[in-house]
């Protein structure tokens, strides 16, 4: 975790970030990158599926993402929770922090 920085080059480095085309004043947002490791995107998505699909996952969490569904739908859901997941994992393996599940779902 020492390697990055921010947690936003950690999600860069799996792929996950939004691409982005810019022209003057104008910004469009597409879809992730796919740039960087596909087996470490792979997982992650994998756990973006099975939190959503899970129980445990906390009340912050699972509101985020329901709102998410409703807006964008599963599939981008999952990918947008398991980004989330990745930046949770940075900040609390780069600080030594202990899980806490009344911790806010906005990063």
């Amino acid at each position: 975790m020492k390697r990055f920085k921010r947690a936003n080059q950690l999600s860069s480095y799996a792929g996950l970030i939004p691409s982005s085309r810019d022209s003057g004043s104008m910004q469009r947002r597409g879809g992730i990158t796919r740039q960087g490791r596909s087996l470490m995107r792979h997982f992650s998505v994998q756990s973006g599926w099975v939190a959503m699909r899970s129980k445990r996952l906390t009340p912050s969490l699972r509101k985020w993402a329901k709102r998410l569904i409703v807006k964008r739908g599963w599939k981008v859901a999952a990918v947008a929770l398991a980004r989330r997941l990745l930046v949770f994992a940075y900040k609390f393996l780069r600080t030594g922090e202990v899980y806490n599940p009344a911790y806010p779902a906005v990063v």
